[in-house]
């Protein structure tokens, strides 16, 4: 074969002559074409020839000479040049490695690297080659290089990752870490930590012991690679809630570093009522201030540093506000805020901090607020009068004063000079981007209930709108203050309270009649919050009302409206069942689903695949108080019916199909619709099997299903589909009517000779019907006609086997799986064993043995089952529920045990799984002196089965033999000694013996003195007996293994209390109020710790 490669591939590899190519112009294309292709083909043949003879020439038996040719002709390869040299340099590169040769290796990549002008991917190589020599240095050296030049792959940090924390560099390790994840989406980093958390969030499962690293750095990639980095603060505070671990708060203000002032200012807006609400420990604050400080060590711009400073004072304001001595941490904030505002500001900057000042709400300390305002005063005065930083710079300083601080008249005051400031330079009308500020204006007047100056504010800027958007806008927001004056029980001009109410529906109706429909759609929705508040103030006309609004109002606008029509219809008929009752909200839909738009039964929008399940949910909530209803629902389900039987597409069967929604009392009424449609489509074979299939599973009615089908016979529109779909449902479980199912099949089988699933079921309906000699000749017909051609082959064998397996036909069952067994073992790897087919014949074949009182055939054909079973766990446990019936049925199970002892005795062979099912069997029949019997030997023969244990001890505890339960017990618990109920079973039935449920009882934590839950057993143990010294001290270790979890500490107060210890009582009560313990555990800290102090106080 060597030779054979050398010949095709030559003395060195062949370089392409690009001259010959152009030498010839004349050359016809069929000629150029063969040319190539039979380049391609040579080409192929020699890379063969080269793969083949490489292979040869690395494996140890190989002599020199084929090594030194197959290096020589690749060296040549290499001289030669062109473009394919990267390639003869990878593969000798690879030859070097199969043949064990790192010196050279390193040799020749580290003089590639020197006479490459690519050698980004030597360095790479070298350096994992330098790493398995132990040069991690080196390594690290040539990695930081290439990521210079921005060229490490994922792969590439991991590995200078695991470098780095070879040689305790555990910074880089750590930013190697983040940068291998941010190669992922963040939606999968995301994903990465919500998986995490949610072992943290399981409530009744014990916590981790640590948090996953691997989290820390997947949130910290989050932040740096997301452009908006404030969208996993939220998941940052769930996980800290979780876990309570302080490194994850820790990494925020790496976050934060190198952002645009965009991106701090949102980010630390978020961030406040965020992941910082949830910082309540003195000590996580230093460990975030401790990172702030690290990083202003570094060369930092302008606003990174403002971003430090001002996140250093939302700490700092935080723990004034949550710790016990707030006073240094507020001299802390206010040094931080005015550290910030004294930086040198970008254009822009100063709005934005306005805004941050404000969502900083009502700071809780005099001097913190005094600073808040401090700045904002400032700046709002840089600002040019009549700019728009100026307006919201106002806004800002006006916002706080209002609300939260509650100084209602000054920060109106405030707006007013701020709004008339604005005015002035816009005399042409308010533009749209200004609304906040204005918006902010109105609903100050709104709160003080000055809803009239509101009114009157809104309609002067009306006079004058910049266009019609704004116009748009202006008239929305006039109608929110009418809502509000309504809400609130003052005079505008259309009136007060229930004046106010009949006079505000027609006024937002007129105003709904303008403008397009985005807006007509949202000035309607202003009608919500006006009925709901005539709901709460009982106004009497509220039922007429809503009435007129849905019944007569609403449909006009309907007419005209092109959008946002499915959300009115939704949002009304809500509306109306919310207020009044389902009964008018489904009167509502019906009516309007009789007059919806005809373009929309085309779309997603149709009105039965939007309303449907509410009209099945209200028509259900009704019940039979439909009255007039009744007839027009049903026209609607009849038509979506018609619909769904006369397109062959349906959507979703509310209120026709039986399912929850279904309307029973109109079955027959569906049934006639299903019978109209059939009577129309009775010519199309698709139409009758569809409304067949509607009969079978939609109404239940499966013989009218299948006269449907027989009458379609008859008139020869099924196809054999068809037919065959008749006679799965003429042989259903429920139907049985396999007589009438064996013309069918005959023609069928007349048409399909070939078919083995039409044979199996022929056989099924013969047997059925008691034509045991037609059954007979089938059978035989079939096996003579499938052993000829081929055919008899795993698929068609197994068909049959299951057939006759079904129609209880043991003795051919015995014979086709006696066929099929071999077979199978033959065609698949492992000889079938662990797929799971194969445990399925040798059950068919344990249940036919079985059946015909073949005891010991039957348990070696389900021992076969059990060792050939699949992976699935259900099909394991039917596998062994399997033997056990065999045995549990077996009438001969003595002389059975007696056969397999003589055998035991033999050949010294045996079986724990056939004792075990033998041992379970008599105990069934409550014969459990052999019961015990069976189950030792099965235990000697596996000791490790703790099934065959537990069913031992049930054994003896029927026969009350407390002393052999015992020693079954201690057996037990010599073989799985961590198991904790063992051992509390073991001191309960030792409890009249004092000395030894004493030893039983300190057995529980000699057994596992490291787990807690041994611990907190032998406490409760100890406590039942009043033993409450000896309980502290279990306590006290439940408290120290399970730190995260407070019920170590709870318990131990309580016993502390018991044992008369109040001083160690209260200390362990002061450690439970100050820690931090995980968002899981918060109330029943807090209703443990009431409980704790009325325990105290009791005497």
């Amino acid at each position: 074969v060597g030779r054979r490669c050398v010949v095709i591939l030559g003395e060195k590899p062949p370089v392409q002559d690009e001259s010959k190519n152009d030498a010839n112009d004349d050359v016809t294309q069929e000629e150029l074409t063969r040319r190539v292709v039979e380049n391609v083909v040579q080409a192929a043949l020699r890379q063969r020839a080269l793969v083949t003879y490489a292979n040869l020439a690395v494996r140890k038996s190989a002599k020199a000479e084929m090594r030194q040719w197959l290096m020589a002709y690749v060296d040549a390869g290499i001289q030669d040049g062109g473009d394919g040299v990267a390639a003869w340099k990878h593969l000798k590169y690879s030859l070097l490695i199969a043949l064990d040769e790192p010196r050279q290796l390193e040799r020749i990549v580290r003089k590639w690297i020197q006479t490459d002008e690519y050698v980004t991917t030597w360095r790479r190589l070298l350096a994992r080659l330098a790493s398995e020599r132990g040069d991690i240095d080196e390594a690290i050296v040539l990695f930081e290089t290439i990521e210079k030049d921005s060229q490490l792959a994922p792969s590439d940090y991991k590995a200078l990752a695991n470098w780095y924390l070879a040689r305790d560099h555990k910074e880089k390790f750590r930013r190697a870490q983040v940068e291998a994840l941010k190669a992922a989406q963040e939606y999968q980093l995301s994903n990465f930590v919500s998986q995490r958390r949610y072992r943290w969030e399981r409530t009744h499962e014990p916590l981790p012991s640590e948090l996953d690293e691997r989290v820390l750095f997947a949130f910290q990639a989050l932040f740096e690679k997301s452009n908006n980095p404030g969208n996993y603060l939220h998941g940052l505070r769930a996980f800290y809630r979780a876990c309570r671990d302080f490194r994850l708060l820790r990494m925020i203000p790496d976050s934060i570093v190198g952002r645009t002032p965009q991106q701090v200012y949102s980010f630390l807006g978020q961030l406040r009522t965020t992941a910082l609400a949830e910082m309540r420990k003195e000590a996580t604050a230093d460990e975030i201030l401790a990172r702030i400080d690290q990083l202003r060590q570094r060369d930092l711009t302008t606003i990174d540093l403002r971003a430090l400073d001002l996140l250093e004072a939302l700490i700092e304001r935080q723990s004034a506000e949550v710790l016990n001595q707030p006073g240094p941490h507020v001299q802390a904030s206010v040094v931080a805020l005015k550290r910030a505002f004294d930086r040198e500001w970008a254009n822009g900057e100063g709005r934005q901090m306005a805004q941050f000042l404000d969502s900083l709400g009502h700071l809780k300390q005099p001097e913190l607020a005094a600073e808040q305002f401090r700045q904002l005063e400032a700046l709002h005065r840089r600002e040019e009068p009549g700019t728009d930083d100026r307006l919201f710079t106002g806004w800002y300083l006006a916002n706080p004063m209002f609300n939260p601080y509650g100084k209602h008249t000054e920060g109106l005051e405030r707006m007013e000079i701020v709004i008339r400031e604005y005015e002035q330079t816009h005399p042409e009308g308010w533009p749209s981007h200004a609304n906040v500020p204005l918006g902010g204006y109105v609903q100050m007047l709104e709160r003080v209930n000055r809803h009239a100056e509101a009114e009157a504010f809104v309609k002067k800027h009306l006079e004058r709108p910049l266009n019609t958007g704004q116009r748009n806008w202006l008239m929305e927001r006039l109608t929110t203050v009418y809502a509000s004056a309504l809400e609130a029980g003052t005079r505008v001009s259309l009136g007060e309270n229930e004046e106010l109410y009949q006079n505000l529906i027609p006024f937002i109706v007129k105003h709904a009649e303008r403008g397009d429909d985005n807006h007509r759609y949202r000035v309607l929705q202003g009608l919500r919050s006006v009925f709901r508040t005539a709901k709460r103030k009982s106004f009497p006309t509220l039922r007429k009302d809503m009435r007129q609004y849905a019944f007569v109002t609403l449909p006009e606008f309907l007419k005209r409206q092109r959008n946002n029509y499915r959300a009115m219809v939704d949002q009304t008929a809500n509306l109306l069942a919310e207020l009044l009752d389902s009964r008018i909200g489904l009167e509502f839909l019906i009516e309007r689903i009789e007059n919806y738009p005809r373009r929309f039964y085309f779309t997603w929008e149709n009105p039965w695949n939007q309303f449907g399940h509410r009209l099945g949910d209200w028509r259900k909530n009704v019940g039979n108080n439909l009255g007039d209803l009744e007839p027009r629902l049903l026209a609607i389900v009849l038509a979506e019916l018609r619909r769904d039987l006369e397109t062959r597409n349906q959507h979703s069967r509310y209120l026709y199909r039986k399912n929850s929604y279904f309307w029973t009392d109109k079955e027959a009424a569906f049934a006639k619709a299903a019978e109209e449609v059939l009577e129309k489509r009775r010519d199309s074979a698709r139409y009758v099997q569809y409304i067949a299939e509607y009969f079978w599973g939609g109404l239940a009615h499966r013989n009218r299903a299948i006269e449907i089908m027989f009458v379609a016979l008859k008139d020869d529109l099924l196809d054999d589909n068809g037919r065959a779909r008749l006679v799965d449902w003429l042989h259903h479980p429920n139907v049985k009517r396999y007589a009438e199912s064996v013309a069918i099949l005959e023609g069928l089988i007349e048409r399909n000779a070939i078919n083995m699933h039409y044979r199996c079921e022929l056989i099924t309906a013969y047997h059925q019907t008691a034509r045991g000699e037609q059954r007979s000749d089938l059978m035989k017909e079939t096996i003579e006609l499938f052993r000829q051609g081929g055919r008899w082959n795993e698929s068609n064998l197994s068909q049959l086997a299951r057939c006759v397996h079904d129609n209880s036909l043991h003795q051919r069952t015995i014979a086709l799986v006696g066929e099929l067994i071999p077979m199978h073992q033959r065609s698949h790897p492992t000889r079938g064993i662990g797929e799971g087919s194969l445990s399925t014949y040798y059950l068919w074949l344990a249940d036919a043995h079985s059946s015909l009182k073949h005891t010991q055939q039957a348990v070696d054909a389900a021992s076969a089952a059990i060792v050939s079973w699949g992976p699935r766990h259900d099909q394991r446990r039917h596998t062994i529920e399997r033997l056990d019936t065999i045995t549990k049925t077996a009438d001969d199970l003595d002389d059975y045990v007696a056969l397999i002892d003589k055998q035991a005795e033999e050949t010294g062979q045996d079986s724990s799984i056939i004792r075990r099912s033998i041992g379970k069997a008599y105990a069934g029949r409550n014969e459990h002196d052999k019961a015990i019997a069976q189950l030792r030997i099965s235990i000697e023969l596996q000791p490790g089965d703790l099934d065959t244990h537990r069913l031992l001890l049930a054994s003896y505890d029927a026969l009350e033999d407390n002393a052999g339960a015992v020693r079954q017990l201690l057996d037990l618990i010599d073989i799985d000694r961590h198991t904790l109920s063992h051992y509390v079973d073991l001191e309960q039935r030792l409890r009249d013996d004092d000395d030894q449920a004493e030893r039983a009882a300190t057995a529980v934590v000699e057994a596992a003195p490291t787990e807690a839950e041994h611990h907190e057993k032998l406490a409760i143990i100890r406590g039942r007996k009043k033993q409450y010294t000896a309980a502290v001290l279990h306590w006290q270790q439940v408290a120290r293994l399970r730190s995260l979890e407070p019920n170590g500490l709870i318990n131990l107060a309580k016993a502390q209390m018991l044992a008369d210890q109040p001083k160690a009582a209260q200390k362990t009560i002061d450690r439970l109020q100050k820690a931090e313990w995980p968002s899981r555990f918060e109330s029943n800290v807090r209703n443990s710790l009431n409980e704790l102090n009325r325990l105290r106080q009791t005497p």
